[in-house]
């Protein structure tokens, strides 16, 4: 999962789902991600549009070759969000909306709040 937009500088942004809906079919949600990222015109939407691009023709003969083009997208993301400006302000809100979810309502699921985040920084 990757986000063609930049991270939040409010928590509230995470409180709402984001393409969280029934895939319908590979066709379509690769129509919907190309769209989104073709919009950014950036690097990180270059690079993810070749993936959706192989994905939509059937062009991985592995899961592993997958991976290997979707890192390279999250290592693109990572160095966005590295420089972002308001970068202090997004990672006051992911810590800000990180921590909610040690809050009571997630105890009725088998959801550990500390060990889930604990490998997660931001």
């Amino acid at each position: 999962y990757i986000a063609p937009h930049l991270p939040p500088s409010d928590a509230a942004g995470y409180y709402d789902p984001y393409n969280q809906r029934p895939i319908i079919s590979v066709e379509q949600e690769c129509d919907e991600l190309s769209r989104s990222f073709a919009a950014a015109g950036d690097t990180l939407g270059e690079a993810a549009m070749a993936c959706i691009g192989r994905v939509r023709q059937k062009g991985y003969a592995t899961v592993a070759e997958f991976g290997t083009d979707f890192k390279a997208c999250l290592n693109l993301v990572a160095a966005r969000n590295a420089n972002m400006t308001g970068r202090d302000e997004a990672v006051a809100a992911w810590k800000t909306a990180a921590a909610r979810l040690a809050e009571d309502h997630w105890t009725r699921y088998i959801f550990d709040a500390d060990a889930e985040l604990a490998a997660l920084t931001a």
